[in-house]
């Protein structure tokens, strides 16, 4: 959802100039990713600057880009709140004399690279914005793709190039430390009710996180993989509202072809049936 360039122990003061935020300087910026269900925001005390780039939420009014001028106490309750929004984010913290600082969201919804040289951060969605900065390949993280054991984790395939895990935060003042978050008690599985209704649950939870988004008819399409989940969330859009959305797939070349065709054929006449319309693409 963003890129970005950080230069810390450099200029703090930001503004918007429609398309991003810059500083007065001009040593940083950060470019949010232009899309109908993505908004920015920012706060400001006047020192510490607090960017935010999230996900939209239905039934609210979208966020203006700012930055906002708050007093102290109310700049850290913005902050907080900005932690505690329902859907995903990327937050990025300035102040004078302190390194930066950019923590990923819960979600995991886009990814969120970074790499570093002696002076700034760099940071996108698209690790691609980060080639000059590969220095080469991570044997490990190869090894690990080889062998179909890859791990999710700061590393990448790409020596010099690092990935912002979920609720993960980047820490830059002219060394880049990654901060995992914090470790958290696990419980086993509760032994289900003898009424309990599994199904209707997890109906539930699919339509929570669908009402939670403002999917608009125009502009949302259903990207199905082919795989059972993503079948199982076009099957209830679609289920909900007939005609509304549509829904597409893409192909791909190779031996694989074939079962990928009879798989998602099967999903995309469900979801046909329940009155979406289908396009394919073909690579």
């Amino acid at each position: 959802m963003i890129k970005l360039r950080l230069t810390p122990y450099a200029s703090t003061t930001w503004t918007w100039d429609g398309r991003r935020f810059v500083t007065a300087d001009h040593r940083s910026e950060i470019e949010p990713f232009e899309h109908p269900m993505v908004e920015q925001t920012a706060v400001s005390d006047g020192t510490r600057t607090l960017i935010v780039v999230r996900e939209r939420v239905a039934g609210r009014p979208l966020a203006q880009p700012g930055p906002v001028d708050v007093p102290p106490g109310d700049f850290d309750k913005a902050a907080e709140l900005a932690r505690q929004w329902p859907t995903d984010y990327v937050l990025v913290e300035t102040a004078p004399g302190f390194p930066c600082r950019v923590t990923a969201g819960p979600g995991g919804i886009a990814p969120l690279y970074v790499a570093c040289d002696a002076v700034s951060l760099y940071g996108s969605w698209d690790m691609a914005d980060l080639a000059e900065h590969a220095a080469g390949l991570s044997p490990r993280e190869v090894a690990r793709l080889l062998i179909y054991r890859p791990r999710y984790s700061t590393e990448t395939v790409f020596r010099g190039i690092h990935r912002v895990t979920e609720r993960t935060t980047a820490i830059y003042g002219g060394h880049l430390h990654l901060h995992y978050p914090e470790p958290v008690l696990h419980s086993g599985p509760r032994e289900l009710a003898q009424d309990a209704d599994v199904l209707a649950a997890f109906v539930a939870a699919m339509d929570d996180a669908l009402d939670l988004r403002p999917l608009d008819e125009g502009g949302t399409v259903l990207h199905l993989t082919g795989g059972f989940d993503s079948g199982t969330v076009g099957t209830r859009l679609a289920e909900r509202y007939p005609g509304r959305f549509p829904t597409a797939a893409l192909l791909i070349a190779g031996p694989g072809r074939a079962h990928q065709i009879r798989r998602r054929t099967e999903i995309l006449k469900t979801s046909s049936h329940l009155g979406c319309w289908v396009v394919f693409t073909a690579w």
